[in-house]
């Protein structure tokens, strides 16, 4: 995540203007402050006024964030938040959002993780809410994939 933050200021960077940049950089410099602070605590300061100060941070913050979004298309849509029904309006009618991952499954009952890691796969449609299937014990699963992707390494589809 951090990666694709660095990466969209970089950008945004790139294309804004000498005035934006400064706007930018005073916006990160000023959620720097904001997140050193709070990391902080309020040390040697009362709570009252480090409470005040988190705000007055934040409140810049957001200022300075309407400001540069006033600005520029790019900056409003790379700090818009998403959402499902946002990701939904994407997907084309005809198709499927999936995601897999592995995860170790865990007893609720006696509140011990079972020993084998299992695949999942989340699907999302154009519609409706979003599914989960579970697609196995890791090794099974592992052991289907290599050998289908040895059959195409044996295919004439080269």
């Amino acid at each position: 995540m951090l990666d694709t933050l660095t990466n969209n200021i970089y950008t945004l960077r790139r294309h804004f203007g000498p005035q934006n940049r400064l706007l930018l950089d005073h916006l990160i410099d000023t959620r720097s402050k904001l997140a050193s602070m709070i990391l902080r605590g309020p040390g040697k300061s009362s709570v009252v006024e480090y409470q005040q100060e988190t705000r007055q941070l934040r409140a810049q913050a957001d200022r300075l964030e309407a400001n540069i979004s006033a600005r520029s298309t790019e900056f409003r849509t790379q700090t818009s938040p998403v959402s499902l029904h946002s990701i939904q309006e994407a997907i084309p009618s005809d198709a499927a959002l999936v995601e897999f991952s592995l995860y170790r499954p865990h007893n609720t009952a006696d509140d011990q993780k079972i020993e084998t890691a299992h695949y999942v796969a989340y699907v999302l449609t154009k519609t409706g809410e979003p599914k989960s299937v579970d697609l196995g014990e890791q090794p099974e699963v592992d052991d289907l994939v290599n050998n289908i992707a040895s059959g195409f390494a044996c295919s004439s589809f080269r």
